[in-house]
């Protein structure tokens, strides 16, 4: 063969040669028609995979008996891992697989190997060798091809005429696109508007470029809600609602879709309603503010809970604590709930003594009644 240099032994050379030269079968005059090729003629893959390329050679008119492959490639693009003999058809190595991976050129990676048979010839289409690459970069038809040095023996003669590559298509891994949904928030207006209110500005905020519509009962899909917030399509949304009734109550349900077309899962709802009472039943119910102690005397370390309801909703009450000796504390600021009560509890570690409070509701200016506890 053509580089006997890489046979490992000169004796199993000498095996090799022997048995393709006895006279128990005249063989018919080679011609130079074989093909040597890889299973695949191209290949797509995404980087860091990894590619398998069966090389095959097709005898032609010849009886094959042994086979050299010399095969190129780009380091850059592919790592050569490993390369396999078909140990079925080709059970002889005449010189072992190497690998050399060094370079940054096309044609710079090189792997090599030659095989062969003592017991049989082909005469069809036969795998010679498996070749396993790494996809190390993208690229598009990165050749993985056959050295002129590649050749198939029939009978001691060279019988190669064609030689075909593969082409190896190398992408990079599609980065996962946006999956989440847009977060809504600040939903307004909420609680209670002023009696006489028959117009008002809802609105919400997203955490992302949105566009939102909103529906008056819930579990309404996006593609179906007939109400788009008139201002959409960046992070704040709003529209104008107009027909708004004193002593009813209204909800609007929001869905907002972003730019890769995330909808959000569940409505957020805006709720609000337009007071019916009269101004002068308001200011009755408003003078009608209390607090309490939960207990009237009790001892150090022992913990007093005060309360306070009728004040405005969700609004802040200031809070006025006595001090030991005379006068009051700074106020401490409190937010009363959707129905205007508050709680405050801590411990006691005051002196002995009588001590007193009252609360202040900062909307109307009103202040509570003064209770006293006195501490044992």
């Amino acid at each position: 063969m053509k580089n006997l240099k890489k046979i490992s032994t000169t004796i199993l050379a000498v095996i090799f040669m022997a048995v393709y030269c006895l006279p128990i079968a005249p063989a018919a005059k080679a011609a130079t028609d074989a093909v040597l090729s890889f299973n695949q003629s191209s290949v797509s893959v995404e980087t860091g995979d990894t590619v398998t390329l069966v090389a095959v050679v097709d005898p032609g008119t010849n009886e094959v008996g042994a086979v050299e492959l010399d095969v190129t490639f780009n380091p850059s693009v592919l790592r050569l891992d490993s390369i396999t003999a078909n140990s079925d058809d080709f059970p002889i190595t005449l010189a072992d697989a190497t690998i050399d991976n060094v370079g940054t050129g096309d044609t710079d990676g090189n792997g090599s190997i030659d095989v062969g048979s003592l017991t049989e010839v082909f005469t069809t289409d036969t795998n010679v060798a498996t070749f396993v690459f790494t996809a190390l970069a993208a690229a598009t038809d990165s050749p993985v091809a056959f050295a002129a040095t590649s050749d198939a023996s029939a009978h001691g003669e060279y019988v190669v005429l064609t030689r075909t590559p593969s082409a190896v298509t190398v992408t990079d891994p599609e980065e996962p696109g946006d999956t989440t949904p847009p977060t809504i928030s600040n939903g307004t207006p909420s609680g209670e508007l002023a009696i006489g209110t028959t117009s008002t500005t809802i609105s919400v905020t997203t955490n992302e470029n949105a566009t939102c519509k909103y529906a008056s009962t819930t579990g309404v899909a996006y593609a179906s809600m007939t109400g788009t917030f008139s201002t959409t399509g960046e992070t704040t949304h709003s529209s104008s609602i107009s027909g708004l009734a004193n002593g009813y109550v209204y909800k609007y349900y929001v869905k907002c879709q972003d730019g890769e077309s995330n909808i959000t899962a569940s409505d957020y709802k805006i709720s609000f309603s337009v007071d019916k009472s009269s101004s002068k039943k308001k200011e009755v119910k408003k003078t009608k503010r209390k607090i309490y102690n939960s207990q009237k005397k009790l001892r150090q370390g022992e913990t007093l809970v005060q309360r306070g309801k009728r004040f405005s909703k969700n609004s802040n009450v200031l809070l006025y604590f006595s001090k030991f000796g005379g006068g009051y504390y700074a106020p401490m600021s409190i937010t009363t709930s959707k129905s205007g009560t508050f709680s405050v509890s801590y411990r006691i570690n005051k002196p002995k003594g009588t001590y007193s409070w009252y609360a202040v509701d900062t909307k109307t200016s009103k202040k509570s009644k003064t209770k006293t506890y006195r501490v044992r």
